[in-house]
């Protein structure tokens, strides 16, 4: 993202307040991926497969790298504040039961390995 300083390089305002700066959505990311998957895939199928898989990497590489550089697109989204309002229906807290008696929480005092809960086998 472009921060305040860039953006005045670059001749352009800084955003306002209540807005701010995230990449733009592209899907070459997504065309790489599949061109990565289709070269693989050749790999237990056919060549043409891995060949057009090449292609699609190549074009997907090319498109992803041309939206980031020399410039990165960007899009400026309104920030839209969400009032959040917590509330219950209860009209008691429960509380969960502690023994008076105790003084520790309720930890297994004895481990045993697990051969003991199994029978015994007899040969």
């Amino acid at each position: 993202m472009a921060t305040l300083l860039s953006a005045e390089r670059m001749g352009q305002s800084p955003p306002a307040p209540g807005e701010v700066e995230v990449p733009a959505l592209t899907a070459w990311p997504f065309v790489l991926a599949f061109g990565f998957t289709l070269m693989f895939a050749g790999l237990l199928t056919s060549v043409s497969v891995s060949v057009l898989g090449a292609v699609l990497a190549v074009a997907g590489c090319v498109g992803w790298f041309r939206e980031v550089f020399p410039h990165e697109h960007e899009v400026i989204v309104p920030l839209v504040p969400e009032e959040i309002r917590i509330a219950t229906e209860r009209s008691v807290v429960e509380r969960l039961p502690v023994a008076a008696d105790q003084l520790r929480a309720w930890l297994p005092v004895h481990t045993y390995p697990i051969s003991a809960c199994w029978p015994a086998r007899t040969a």
